[in-house]
């Protein structure tokens, strides 16, 4: 949706500056973070639950070392990097409703695990930092 938001809205014509470049490194750096959370987290599913029938345990290495939610926080960087690729009011409005939903999302997610996963409060307890270390 982003995407085609961008397509419809950006100006063409616009020079690639230092902002655009920059975001484009922010893009890399957030599928890098996806890439090593999936290699970490062998639970990850497009759906968020408990996975009983799978033994599913706590992930706490790799990302999960820095934040409780380190591919949601790659999603964040996402939304940060298309915003200074495609620098549109609609391009910047979609992405941080993507942002909003994502960060509902952790809220909602850390409940869930920390009722239905052993070990997750212990975790949550020792590892402060949902999506930014040092912040939230």
């Amino acid at each position: 949706m982003v995407y085609w938001v961008a397509g419809r809205t950006c100006d063409p014509s616009l020079p690639i500056d230092v902002v655009a470049v920059l975001g484009a490194v922010i893009y890399l750096l957030s599928s890098m973070l996806t890439a090593w959370a999936l290699s970490e987290n062998r639970y990850a599913e497009a759906v968020s639950r408990v996975q009983e029938e799978r033994g599913q345990r706590v992930c706490s290495t790799g990302p999960y070392a820095f934040v409780r939610h380190p591919m949601y926080s790659a999603i964040i960087m996402w939304c940060v990097s298309v915003v200074m690729v495609f620098p549109t009011v609609w391009v910047t409005l979609v992405s941080g409703a993507v942002a909003l939903v994502i960060v509902v999302r952790t809220a909602l997610e850390d409940e869930m695990l920390a009722n239905g996963l052993p070990g997750y409060s212990e975790y949550r307890g020792n590892m402060r930092w949902r999506l930014v270390p040092f912040v939230w």
